[in-house]
């Protein structure tokens, strides 16, 4: 006879078998797919930058090109490719790399996310969507927005691994470590961190108790920020590309994002599979957690491009521009999911 012990320890075991499985058939798809657009697309003027910047004869010349060159970005982005680069050589698609990566991390993260509030196909559908969207064009490019997302996206899993109490100290020095990460890769990677702030005002109000560890770890990249002044006191006189500013460019991001064939194919899938399962179960399972999911989607869909519009329009500047605004695939990934919570999954 099977004691109830043993029969959770088999269950979680037959749980992370299915979840090494999904992810492994993810990766291999994820691999080639964006594999393919980083051997065969040239460089771009930004790339270009960044073969400039990583390819200087020393590492003294390469941290003045940055400190004083037209790319305002943080020394630690290039400081990883110059490493990449000098173990496999100077090709495309080892100058992608890091943006390969840190998608494929955002993308496991939100599986995680998925997982952890809906189950199993939850997971699967936010993990697949932000391939799904434009954003995926920067997984295959040599800046740093790619392996920024990444460690935003640990930084959320770890946010929400923190829950648990006995992973509590380990996830919150992961939460510091991956939003302070994402911060010192790009400046900008502020806006989903301060989505993720948004997200802990709301639900310490609605558990009335607040979390100061937690917060210590979403505040770490102010801490980085601070690190950062030298540069970020240098580059903030540089001009900006864009000299004007309008609504119109909201609207413009979100029909980029949303302009690939798969993104209406995943949302006819997701609707069939919904109203397939409201008409074949008798009593769907509830979700607790449904409207911290809400809440998490809404925030990433809206907040980093119509907030950030918002205060650029308030201080007059002009950074507005689609690769600053990719957790917003994040958010969309979360809200496509979030029908199927409905579909209960049966553990033979």
């Amino acid at each position: 006879m099977t004691s109830p012990t043993s029969g959770s320890v088999g269950l979680a075991t037959r749980d992370v078998r299915r979840d090494l499985l999904v992810m492994a058939g993810f990766t291999a798809l994820y691999a080639p797919y964006v594999a393919h657009a980083a051997v065969t697309r040239a460089f771009w003027l930004d790339e270009l930058f960044t073969f400039y910047i990583v390819t200087m004869p020393d590492w003294t010349g390469m941290f003045d090109l940055i400190r004083r060159g037209p790319d305002q970005n943080p020394p630690l982005f290039y400081v990883v490719t110059r490493l990449l680069v000098g173990c496999f050589g100077e090709s495309e698609w080892v100058f992608r790399l890091p943006a390969m990566v840190g998608y494929w991390v955002l993308c496991v993260a939100l599986y995680f996310l998925g997982r952890r509030l809906g189950g199993s196909p939850v997971g699967l559908v936010a993990m697949a969507t932000p391939v799904l969207t434009a954003a995926v064009y920067y997984a295959g490019e040599a800046r740093p927005y790619g392996l920024a997302l990444g460690a935003v996206g640990f930084g959320a899993a770890c946010r929400r691994l923190a829950e648990v109490r006995t992973w509590r100290p380990w996830a919150t020095a992961g939460l510091a470590g991956g939003l302070g990460l994402a911060v010192a890769l790009h400046y900008l990677a502020l806006l989903p961190v301060a989505v993720l702030w948004v997200l802990e005002v709301i639900q310490s109000r609605r558990r009335r108790r607040v979390s100061w560890a937690i917060w210590g770890g979403l505040l770490s990249p102010l801490l980085v920020l601070a690190l950062h002044w030298p540069w970020l006191h240098g580059q903030a006189r540089l001009p900006f590309w864009k000299t004007a500013l309008s609504w119109r460019e909201v609207w413009d991001f979100y029909h980029w994002l949303l302009s690939p064939p798969e993104c209406l194919w995943l949302a006819l899938m997701v609707g069939g599979a919904t109203v397939l399962a409201q008409r074949t179960a008798l009593s769907p399972p509830a979700c607790p957690n449904a409207y911290e999911w809400t809440a998490a989607g809404l925030s990433f869909a809206l907040l980093p491009p119509i907030g950030w519009m918002f205060v650029l329009k308030l201080t007059g500047k002009t950074f507005f521009a689609d690769r600053y605004l990719l957790a917003t695939s994040a958010g969309l990934a979360l809200l496509a999911a979030y029908p199927l919570r409905r579909i209960e999954v049966r553990h033979g």
